[in-house]
Order: C-alpha cells, then sequence, then structure tokens
C-alpha cells in the first residue's frame, strides 16, 4: 500500500472504528451523560484534521467522500452488533453450550465462557456468546467441551456493577446463564488430536512440571507466563503488580509471542531449512499459540501482526508495522466492534502504537544522554505510558507512574525466565537432572522479578476521581495530532539546520 505522507487508508479507517461504535452506543442510549455529542464531534474534528493535514489538496475531495461513506457503514454494522438477541431471561430452558475458554474457579462456581448453540432444542441464532456460571460439577469439564445443561437466563449486571457489565459486553458476551450442577451433561469432547484438545493436555503438563521443580508461589507465576492463566497466583503477588504497573508482563503479548517465533526461527535457521517453509512454519506456530492462549486479545492482536507481518516477507511488500498494527485492529474490530470497551485491547493497541510511532523519535534524542540499550528501554516505556495514560485512568482510576523505572528491570528478566521456562519445559522428559538445573536458575530469576515488583508497589500511584471511557479516543487523537506538528517542526529544524 503506497504511504501518502503520514497516513495510509488503513490507519484512517482505524481512526474511524471507534467514533462509529461510541456513537451506536449512545444511539441505543447505553450511556447517559450528555458529554458524549460534544466528544464525538471532537473525535470526528480530530480525524479530519489530521486527514487534510496529512494529504495533498488534490486528494481531499476523494478522501472527505471516502471518510463519510466509512463513518456511515462502520456506524451501521456497529449499531447492528450492539443489538441484544431475544433469549428467554429469568425462565427454565434447557440449552446447548460449547465451552470456549479454560474454567476459573470462584468462591462457590465454576465460570465459563461458551457459545450457545441450542435452547429448548431449538438452534440459537448467530450462536451468541454468555457466561456459563455453574456449582463445582462432578465430572470436570474442560474448553472445547459440548455439555447439555438445564438452566436460566440472567442480563448482564448493569444495575448491580455497570463497568463489569461493560467489560462482558466487550468480550462479545451477551447474557449470563446460571446453569443448575445436577443438569450438566457431556455431550461431546474435542477429537483426541485436535488443537483445542492438545492446548488442554499441554496446560496440564506445564503446570505439573512447574509444580514439581519451583516452589509456590514461583510456580504459578511460570505457569502464568507461558499460559497466562493467572487465577493461582496469590492475591497479594497480583496486588503488587498491579501497583507496580507491571502485571501486563503476565498478559500474554508480543513479548511472548515474539520469542517463541524467534526460537523457533533460529532453531529452524540452524537445521538450514529454506526461509519460505521457515517463515510457514513459524506462522502454524503462532496459530497454534494463538488457539492454545485463548481469548485474550493482546495474544490476538500480536499473533495478527505476527502473521501479517510473515506475509509481509513472503511476498515482499513495504514494512510498515503502524499499518499493519491497523490491519489487525480492523480485523479484531469486524469480529466485535465493542472491544474497543475492553480494557486489555485498549492497553495492548495503545502500547504497541506508542512503541512503533514514539520510539523511533525518542530514541535517537535519548541517545545523546544514555547507553543505546538503556535510551531503548526508555524511549519504549515513555511510549507506552503516553498512550496508556487515559486507559488506566478510566478503567482503573489510578495511574503507577513507578511502571516508568519498574519496567526497566522487569521486562528483560521477564524474558529470560521465558527462555528459561521453555527450555525446562523441552528437557524435563529428556534429560532430568538439565531441567532441575535450569529450574533453580529459573526460581532466582522470578523471584528478583517478585521482589522488585513488591518494592515498587509501594510508590502511591497517580488518582483520578472520573475519566468517562468517551475521552480515550480524544485523547489518542489529541495526543497523536500534537506529537505529529512536534515532529515535522524538529524535521524542518535539522533540514534547516544542515
Amino acid at each position: 500500500m503506497k504511504r501518502v505522507q503520514l497516513l495510509t487508508y488503513a490507519e484512517i479507517i482505524t481512526l474511524i472504528l471507534p467514533v462509529s461504535t461510541f456513537l451506536s452506543i449512545y444511539v441505543a442510549r447505553s450511556f447517559s451523560f450528555r458529554m458524549i455529542i460534544i466528544c464525538n464531534v471532537l473525535i470526528l474534528s480530530g480525524l479530519l484534521f489530521i486527514v487534510f493535514w496529512t494529504f495533498f489538496i488534490k486528494h481531499k475531495i476523494k478522501l472527505l467522500l471516502l471518510l463519510i461513506s466509512l463513518s456511515f457503514i462502520s456506524l451501521l454494522y456497529a449499531a447492528y452488533r450492539n443489538i441484544e438477541p431475544p433469549l428467554p431471561y429469568e425462565r427454565e430452558v434447557s440449552v446447548r453450550l460449547k465451552l470456549t475458554s479454560e474454567p476459573r474457579v470462584r468462591k462457590y462456581s465454576v465460570q465459563y465462557t461458551a457459545r450457545l448453540l441450542e435452547i429448548d432444542k431449538t438452534h440459537a441464532v448467530f450462536e451468541p456468546r454468555v457466561l456459563f456460571n455453574v456449582a463445582i460439577p462432578g465430572n470436570k469439564l474442560e474448553r472445547g467441551y459440548v455439555v447439555d445443561v438445564k438452566g436460566l437466563f440472567m442480563e448482564l449486571p448493569f444495575e448491580k456493577s455497570e463497568s463489569y457489565a461493560w467489560y462482558l459486553r466487550s468480550r462479545g458476551i451477551k447474557a449470563v446463564f446460571e446453569g443448575y450442577s445436577r443438569g450438566v451433561e457431556v455431550f461431546s469432547k474435542p477429537v483426541q488430536y485436535s488443537p483445542v484438545s492438545v492446548s488442554n493436555r499441554l496446560k496440564r503438563y506445564v503446570g505439573k512440571v512447574n509444580e514439581r521443580l519451583l516452589f509456590f508461589p514461583q510456580s504459578e507465576f511460570a505457569t502464568a507466563l507461558l499460559t497466562g492463566n493467572r487465577d493461582n497466583i496469590p492475591r497479594e503477588v497480583m496486588d503488587a503488580f498491579r501497583r507496580s504497573g507491571t502485571v501486563h508482563i503476565l498478559a500474554v503479548s508480543g513479548l511472548h509471542v515474539g520469542f517463541i517465533s524467534l526460537f523457533l526461527y533460529l532453531i529452524l535457521r540452524m537445521l538450514r531449512v529454506p526461509q519460505t517453509v521457515n517463515y510457514l512454519a513459524v506462522a502454524c506456530v503462532i496459530v497454534f499459540y494463538m488457539i492454545f492462549i485463548g481469548e485474550a486479545p493482546s495474544v490476538r492482536r500480536a499473533s495478527l501482526m505476527f502473521l501479517c507481518g510473515i506475509a509481509v516477507f513472503l511476498f515482499d511488500r513495504d514494512r510498515n508495522y503502524i499499518n499493519i498494527l491497523a490491519i489487525a485492529f480492523t480485523i479484531l474490530w469486524v469480529v466485535n466492534p465493542l472491544i474497543i470497551m475492553n480494557p486489555g485491547f485498549l492497553l495492548s493497541f495503545a502500547a504497541t502504537f506508542g512503541i512503533l510511532f514514539l520510539v523511533p523519535h525518542f530514541n535517537p534524542w535519548m541517545k545523546r544522554f544514555m547507553p543505546a540499550f538503556v535510551a531503548s528501554s526508555v524511549s519504549a516505556t515513555l511510549g507506552v505510558q503516553i498512550y496508556i495514560l487515559p486507559v488506566m485512568l478510566s478503567f482503573f482510576g489510578s495511574f503507577p507512574y513507578i511502571n516508568i523505572l519498574a519496567n526497566l528491570p522487569i521486562v528483560p528478566l521477564t524474558g529470560f525466565a521465558l527462555a528459561l521456562e521453555i527450555i525446562s519445559l523441552m528437557v524435563y522428559p529428556i534429560f532430568l537432572p538439565l531441567a532441575v538445573v535450569i529450574s533453580e536458575v529459573t526460581l532466582a530469576v522470578i523471584t528478583l522479578i517478585l521482589r522488585i515488583a513488591t518494592l515498587c508497589a509501594r510508590v502511591p500511584p497517580l488518582t483520578a476521581v472520573r475519566f468517562p471511557p468517551i475521552l480515550i479516543p480524544l485523547y489518542f487523537i489529541a495526543v497523536t495530532v500534537l506529537f505529529l506538528i512536534l515532529f515535522q517542526r524538529l524535521e524542518k529544524r535539522e533540514k534547516d539546520y544542515e
């Protein structure tokens, strides 16, 4: 795709989609405050300013028509996806569900995300996603199981917890199904060698090996680092990571996908595998890892970006990584427009965009004052923090600024711990003594990570009473415009100086 000055068409589309989604939410009267109208007008004005400021004059009329058409189409689609399916609420029914997530143990029940296949032996239209709660059943249920169960459909709990209800909607969940534990019957299980079945067995293997080789809670940290399952990590440990602003290392993202891809790529290259075959093998592993992790927005974003990057290399296209990020954003938005209300999705894309957009400009300036490695780490951390600030304040009410310092040692240590974890899992069934030695090093590295996070968690964060979510895209656009103007002026000054 030919780039015209600063924005491509894919990037313009990603600026339109959030606005359309927020407008569709307002049309459905899901928000009560009137400022949403003013904010959307400001956002649209900002979009027009960016487009007109970055393109040549001769493209303005054609681009304006394209902008209006895309806005209208995306608004209609977002409004259509925002419609609630007709479900028999608060009436006992028999349903067939396909479990699409790992079980999450609550105080008195087990929770799954599931696809609704049938209601009273009638096929469900569009197979909506529901949150399935059931008292701990006698037989253990896993991801991929299809079960028949009796229970009640409940509406999302907007009255009890509006933020939690919006979080469920952002994951594409349409309702809550409270099942009776005595009525759960397994209809079918995944095929033995299907990707889901293999993923379930691999997760059990990872947890078993870590329990045998590592102490608690380091064993649960190592398991979460590779699988993304943080349910068994003690609450005080998770609180330390949240207060220090380093909980992102436990959310499987580009760091994990990138390391696994690089690890496989180097092994195949040492074996002198042809380049094309190497890329295709890496793509297959990325797809399997995305299935292995499940529904995490961060791993989907990272996996789609890596797959697009592999396609760029295979077809010898221009390597515009912000454009690749925009394509990944568009794909995930098409699957579920309300995902832009998901904090994990926003944090993942905001952090990645901050790295791609700001680091190339920050890094040369930082290298004047510090070593290259430190300059790269500081530039990446600053780029991330600038763009995740409104998301943190809006969804969590605080911004742990200490993470600017905490991420400098924790991120590389996490990459090292992840490498040791993968090597240990590979060596364990072959040569146990070597796996034990590697696990001792892993234990020391994870312990150091936990101590740094605990120390940084003592610093009080920046707090905010209220930061409406509708202001997030407005903040993104305003900051991006500000830096675009600043970078252009700096480049002009350097050219004049030369």
